[in-house]
């Protein structure tokens, strides 16, 4: 888990006012702080956000709409390390 906590430093996103980004950090950032997107590569991406939808659902949280999904996924993976 430490390269997690690593990568929730202040550290500005990459590309941060692009709307990737600032769908990932408003959606991911309900419940934590905002990963740098290099600390993935961009298959474990596809992984977390799958994960991430399920925690969503147990938690009683409205899904991301195919189109928001798409622009976070698609985000994560063109800055994955």
């Amino acid at each position: 888990m430490l390269p997690f906590l690593l990568g929730c430093s202040p550290q500005p996103l990459p590309d941060a006012g692009s709307p990737g980004a600032v769908a990932y950090a408003t959606q991911c950032g309900l419940c934590h702080p905002a990963h740098q997107p290099s600390l993935l590569t961009a298959e474990m991406w596809k992984v977390q956000v799958g994960r991430m939808a399920e925690m969503r659902a147990r938690r009683g949280m409205a899904p991301l709409s195919a189109g928001e999904e798409k622009l976070i996924l698609d985000y994560l993976t063109s800055h994955a390390g």
